[in-house]
This record gives C-alpha cells, sequence and structure tokens, in this order.
C-alpha cells in the first residue's frame, strides 16, 4: 500500500492556480503528489508545479475530478514555460500547432473520452525533474477541476492493467 502523507497547502503560484502537495515521509520508495485545483473555466497556461520535494524520474497523472467530464479536458506537461495563448477561453485545441515541445497526456478531440489514469512520463536517471509545468483546458467542462499527479525517483515501473469495459 501507498502512503502520500498528509496534504499540506501551497501558495497560489502566478497563474493564480492553487496547488496541494504531499509532505514528506520516511521509509519505503519516494512519492510525492501535487493537484492543481481549477476555479474557473479559463484554460491555465504556464501553471507551475512549484518546487517539487525531490529530484523525480517519473512523472504520472493519477487523478481528474470531481465529475467524469474533466477527463476531457485537455492536460498537457511541459518542462518550461511556453507563454502560449488560446483565442478561445478555456479551450487548448484552439490554437495548436504541432511545434509545442510538451507531452499531451490528454489532447481533447470530439468523441468520447479519452482520459488515461495512469498516463506516465518515465525520464532516465540522469534526467530527474525538480519542476514542471501544465497547460489545462476546460473543454469538457467549463467549470471547475482537481488534476493530481504523482511523482518519484525510486519507482521502476507501474503497470495498469486495460479496462474491459466502460467509457475511459
Amino acid at each position: 500500500m501507498l502512503h502520500f502523507g498528509v496534504k499540506h497547502a501551497v501558495p497560489d503560484n502566478e497563474c493564480g492556480l492553487a496547488t496541494l502537495q504531499s509532505r514528506p515521509y520516511a521509509g519505503g520508495p519516494q512519492i510525492g503528489q501535487i493537484t492543481f485545483s481549477r476555479t474557473s473555466a479559463v484554460a491555465w497556461v504556464d501553471a507551475y508545479s512549484n518546487k517539487l520535494q525531490f529530484p523525480a524520474t517519473l512523472l504520472m497523472l493519477t487523478s481528474v475530478g470531481p465529475v467524469e467530464a474533466n477527463a476531457e479536458d485537455s492536460i498537457l506537461v511541459h518542462f518550461k514555460p511556453l507563454g502560449k495563448s488560446y483565442p478561445t477561453p478555456g479551450v487548448i485545441t484552439s490554437n495548436v500547432t504541432g511545434q509545442e515541445p510538451w507531452f499531451p497526456f490528454m489532447l481533447n478531440y470530439t468523441g468520447p473520452v479519452a482520459f488515461r489514469a495512469g498516463t506516465y512520463i518515465k525520464l532516465k536517471p540522469n534526467a530527474a525533474i525538480q519542476e514542471f509545468w501544465v497547460d489545462i483546458g476546460a473543454e469538457g467542462t467549463n467549470t471547475t477541476g482537481n488534476y493530481t499527479f504523482i511523482y518519484s525517483n525510486d519507482i521502476e515501473e507501474f503497470y495498469m492493467p486495460p479496462r474491459v469495459s466502460g467509457v475511459a
């Protein structure tokens, strides 16, 4: 069983986006958590994770909610601020050129929900990160939402069996 510790608030970053991070704990593999909490229907651009508690080689999206429609919001991870602007508030796909240096954990398209819990980036040991940025759209909900990532430098592999039924 994994234990993430007690959550504590981290001051709002430059985007006015509230984040929560887990407290450090002793024993077992190092695992941290960060939750981005949106309070409006505007797309977040260059939302900053704040400094992570330790260098991480694994970054995984673990939870999106509180409603299923949040799973239709675009989620793009990058390792430096991109400074993009989106002409349609809340819609990230309105200004994608294909040249963006990001990892699309979810990119909203017309059709069924495409969110995949367990989507992750595994970096080489010498390429550990201590911060990251996200662009998150509001295409599915046009409302509030929470987007939780875990990070680690001790986990070698994570396996999530495929769903045999359901939407996502």
